[in-house]
């Protein structure tokens, strides 16, 4: 299997814009409506934590470290509405993991 590179830059604008939005947001609640078809803002940051995962942990490292995040958070999962707070600090054990 080829070595995987870095991770990418726009991953990291997606979060960390998340993350902005979740500590200056005063109804955090909202971040957790689905408009359907579309899920979640919350869900959303949990799948770039299972692309995170599967790509640089999986395939890179050959380790899953947070098993929830592959089942619940794959593509074709089911929709949820996670807290955003937990998503953002999976997303941020995934990262950390991936580039140390």
């Amino acid at each position: 299997m080829p070595a995987v590179g870095r991770r990418p830059v726009q991953n990291d604008r997606v979060a960390s814009e998340a993350q902005r939005v979740y500590t200056t947001e005063q109804h955090t609640d909202d971040l957790r409506q689905r408009f359907l078809p579309m899920n979640c803002i919350s869900w959303n940051v949990g799948h770039l934590a299972w692309q995170e995962q599967r790509y640089f942990l999986h395939y890179g490292q050959g380790q899953i470290l947070m098993p929830e995040i592959d089942k619940n958070f794959a593509f074709g999962a089911l929709a949820s509405t996670p807290s955003l707070k937990e998503m953002l600090a999976a997303w941020q054990a995934v990262t950390q993991a991936a580039d140390p």
